[in-house]
């Protein structure tokens, strides 16, 4: 990986609270803190980095994360739940739109997240019954939001590995995923 250009896309979904996210390793349950994550991103030296987290109160990790060249997507601000997270479900409603119906669909990781967020927002105000509703966050630094805004997003049918496009700037950067299930 080349620290300077390469982009260390890190996606992180389970339970969360005010205080960070729910880690279980065997018998083992620790809460994953905003400033632990902070530091140990820090150490991977990787200067271009997009962290999406699918999890209540995931917006804990915002002001922590967020810098010149971090991308931050929540499922959730840091003063809510987030909307359909479930003990038995593969996803939260968050996770079920971005991952396996936005990121199909969209240009760019910005179309991205405004596709989930509307997809959030009308299956919340359906099954809510109009009750407030607290959508995922998008906090891109501003000088971090050109490049992402700009970097054209398509998924390889064949190994359904996504291709971030660099501009003439920077290499081509490519995050692999596994195929992903649709929450029934």
């Amino acid at each position: 990986m080349n620290r300077e250009s390469d982009i260390l896309f890190l996606i992180l979904t389970s339970h969360g609270s005010r205080d960070g996210l729910a880690v279980v390793a065997g018998r083992r349950v620790e809460t994953l803190k905003p400033s632990n994550l902070s530091e140990m991103l820090g150490r991977t030296g990787v200067r271009n980095k997009v962290v999406v987290i699918s999890a209540c109160y995931s917006g804990v990790f915002i002001r922590r994360l967020a810098d010149a060249n971090t991308l931050v997507i929540t499922a959730a601000d840091a003063n809510h739940p987030s909307f359909g997270c479930e003990d038995k479900a593969k996803w939260t409603y968050f996770g079920d739109a971005f991952f396996n119906s936005a990121l199909r669909r969209a240009a760019n990781l910005k179309d991205a997240f405004v596709r989930a967020r509307s997809l959030v927002l009308r299956r919340e105000l359906r099954e809510a019954g109009g009750g407030k509703v607290e959508p995922c966050s998008w906090h891109a630094p501003r000088s971090s939001r050109e490049w992402l805004r700009n970097r054209p997003l398509s998924v390889g049918s064949r190994h359904r590995n996504a291709h971030l496009s660099a501009s003439n700037a920077a290499p081509t950067p490519t995050v692999d995923r596994p195929p992903l299930s649709r929450v029934k």
